[in-house]
């Protein structure tokens, strides 16, 4: 099994960015081909706001989806809500 771990900072408008994460963001990551399990939480203690864990089942599954087209209109839209809501992404890849 294979993960990439999302960490996000806290945004400067939360509802908002809450909205576009829940309702777009995280349903284009369970879309994504080869996901397993798809798990995001509220941070309450620590650095970070929020974090996010996309499973898969093996780390080429993980390196193939995210170079497809869902993979790169995931992070498109990653780096957009980091642009809109002042927000810092930290990306993990564990095997």
């Amino acid at each position: 099994m294979a993960k990439l771990v999302a960490l996000w900072s806290k945004p400067e408008e939360v509802d908002a960015f809450e909205k576009e994460y829940l309702d777009d963001h995280i349903p284009m990551a369970r879309a994504l081909e080869g996901v397993t399990s798809v798990t995001t939480n509220l941070v309450v203690s620590g650095d970070y706001y929020r974090i996010a864990e996309l499973e898969f089942s093996s780390i080429e599954s993980l390196g193939t989806s995210m170079g497809s087209d869902g993979g790169q209109r995931l992070r498109g839209h990653a780096d957009a809500m980091c642009a809109r809501y002042g927000v810092e992404l930290a990306i993990l890849v564990a095997d």
